[in-house]
């Protein structure tokens, strides 16, 4: 248990690390700093991690933090914490990765983010978060990995999300959230994983999609999934992994897929009866695309253009109710064919 006052001439930035290593950061379970609203070199504040690696540490207070603006990684890596008092962040421009790896932290103080324009990484790993207050993020661009592997949180909050840009791994592996908001993601070009592993979700707000272009392992692993969200797909490149293991057997028909260059496991091991149009003459990989998805009935298209394609590996394996399929296309490219047919039975 140790205290920290402000030296008479001001806390330098690197007093408060420097004396942490010199007890022993993972020693440390109670912790009081005084005065570091006034630290000097603030700007340097989230490249050194001031607090991370404090893994026993369970409380900690502050007189305040209301003028700090550089928080990247403030509680990083510390896993026992569970009690935080007189920290508040209205200043903080910077909070990316704020509590990451926080594992039983379960009671989050009160975010005033408001001027934060790097917000990612804030809750990952927090794993003992039920519930978190309304988040205003609205000048936030990377708000990617916010809630990641979350696995108690149950009801997502309301965030403004009017300028973000990075959506990935948003909810990635928050196994028991089952109640979303219709966030605003009308500035979205990235959503790689964005509900990966959400397994209780059933369903999924409509989304603003128009600039998106990475949709990768998007809705990987969303077994309880009802109905997946209307959406504008005209614009993705990587569509790799998305629909992994859905139990939807019809992709809603607005879904067009003009752009792709990555097909590779997208529908692997769904439930899809019906394929939707998946205009495929500039993909590269489309291994395993269709592999494992024994109830496919009917293709959209009569022909598969996939003239660049190299990979082709499991693409239709395991498709075992096909009696015909569409027209193939491949050139020279190719220098993948293992068991791309494998197991049609039909």
């Amino acid at each position: 248990t140790i205290s920290l006052e402000e030296p008479d001439d001001g806390f330098d930035i690197y007093m408060i690390p420097n004396a942490l290593n010199s007890l022993g950061r993972e020693t440390i379970s109670t912790l009081n700093i005084s005065g570091i609203e006034s630290l000097q070199g603030a700007s340097e504040y989230g490249r050194i991690s001031i607090l991370g690696g404090c893994t026993n540490l369970t409380d900690i207070s502050f007189d305040s933090t209301a003028n700090l603006r550089y928080m990247d990684s403030f509680f990083n890596n510390c896993n026992n914490l569970k009690n935080i008092s007189g920290f508040s962040t209205e200043s903080a421009i910077r909070v990316s990765n704020l509590f990451r790896h926080c594992y039983n932290l379960d009671n989050i103080p009160t975010l005033q983010l408001n001027h934060a324009i790097h917000a990612d990484g804030i809750f990952a790993e927090c794993r003992n978060i039920k519930e978190v207050s309304e988040l205003n993020l609205g000048l936030a661009s990377n708000i990617a990995c916010l809630f990641s592997n979350c696995y108690n949180l149950t009801t997502a909050p309301i965030i403004n999300t009017s300028n973000a840009i990075y959506f990935d791994n948003m909810f990635a592996g928050c196994s028991n959230l089952n109640s979303l908001y219709s966030y605003n993601t009308t500035r979205a070009i990235s959503m790689a994983s964005m509900f990966s592993r959400c397994e209780n979700i059933i369903n999924i707000p409509d989304l603003m999609t128009e600039n998106v272009s990475n949709m990768s392992y998007m809705f990987y692993n969303c077994f309880n999934l009802v109905t997946l969200p209307n959406m504008n797909v005209s614009r993705v490149r990587d569509a790799s992994g998305m629909f992994y293991r859905l139990n939807i057997k019809d992709m809603p028909a607005m879904y067009t897929f003009n752009s792709l260059t990555n097909t590779a496991d997208m529908f692997a091991f769904s439930s899809i009866t019906n394929v939707p149009y998946v205009q495929t003459n500039r993909v590269s990989d489309a291994s395993s695309m269709f592999n494992n998805c024994i109830n496919i009935t009917s293709f959209a298209q009569s022909e598969f253009n996939l003239s660049k394609a190299i990979d082709l590996s499991f693409t239709f394996g395991n498709v075992k109710n096909i009696i015909d399929f569409p027209n193939i296309i491949t050139t020279k490219s190719l220098r993948n064919t293992v068991s791309m047919f494998l197991n049609c039975n039909s």
